[in-house]
């Protein structure tokens, strides 16, 4: 029975329930898919013990591929969503984009003032970076 941690709001199991032997990889990778790719959160309401997994990944080039690409589609998901909020003008969406992304901004913060034609100068350039990155 997992213990609710009065701390972390969160429920964590001890040692005695994380002896879930029956829990394939099969299994783990349907779960994972459907927690978005959230190991924590995947391996501990399954009551799998932390170790098995990290052996698994280590001793199964394929399983550990399999988790890789999991996390990317829910990367994939995110970053489409950030350039359609970018499309509608969300300027924080833009600086994020910016400060994390783009490689022909520094290491520098991008400016917080920004002004409807700053937008509209960061769209053609995202329209541009877009066309390179399907070259």
């Amino acid at each position: 029975m997992l213990k609710v941690d009065k701390r972390k709001g969160r429920k964590t199991a001890t040692c005695k329930e994380y002896k879930n032997t029956d829990i394939t990889k099969e299994e783990f990778l349907q779960e994972l898919e459907k927690n978005n790719g959230n190991m924590y959160q995947t391996y501990t309401s399954m009551g799998l013990p932390f170790n098995r997994l990290d052996k698994w990944r280590k001793e199964d080039a394929d399983f550990e591929e399999h988790i890789k690409s999991i996390k990317n589609k829910t990367v994939q998901w995110v970053e489409s969503k950030m350039f359609e909020n970018i499309a509608k003008g969300d300027t924080k969406m833009i600086q994020f984009f910016l400060n994390c992304k783009a490689d022909y901004v520094s290491q520098k913060k991008v400016d917080t003032n920004i002004t409807t034609s700053d937008v509209i100068d960061v769209s053609l350039a995202l329209n541009q970076i877009k066309d390179q990155l399907k070259d």
